[in-house]
């Protein structure tokens, strides 16, 4: 009976430090598992935040872009208005015939005035591709430092 008993004391140690140690790895797994859960919820808080700070900052931004098209429309517009008026000056009053003149005055002044706007033209839209260029390298800054 003593051998028994003996042999019982030993088989429950071995098993008992045996289920110990496995309960402690258990353990140990599910540490880690709260560990990476809690650092994933971390990370999606953070991705929520970064998006919505880009989105912010893309909105800051295009705004911008639109009050300086704004701007610089009210500019051309303003520009065109002063260019209204005859691009040639009127004929001295002792002109003897205005018909000796070689040219027409009224085609030539609606010519000049044809060019003026071309160049208005020209030049806002060269200012607008100048102004959403100067936006979009902005706006890929502002990602280049969030997302750093």
């Amino acid at each position: 009976m003593g051998y028994i008993l003996a042999t019982l004391a030993i088989l429950n140690l071995l098993f008992g430090g045996i289920s110990w140690y496995y309960k402690d790895r258990y353990e140990d797994a599910v540490k880690f598992v709260d560990k990476a859960a809690e650092k994933a919820r971390q990370a999606e808080e953070y991705a929520k935040l970064l998006k919505i700070e880009s989105k912010n900052n893309t909105e800051l931004l295009n705004e911008k872009n639109q009050l300086d098209i704004n701007h610089l429309n009210a500019t051309i517009n303003r520009m065109r208005q002063q260019t209204n008026s005859s691009a040639l000056s009127n004929l001295p009053r002792n002109t003897r015939s205005p018909e000796e003149i070689c040219f027409s005055r009224e085609k030539l002044d609606a010519t000049i005035q044809e060019y003026r706007d071309e160049v208005l033209t020209l030049i806002g839209k060269g200012s607008s591709c100048q102004i959403n260029l100067n936006t979009a390298k902005d706006w890929a800054e502002q990602q280049k430092l969030l997302f750093k």
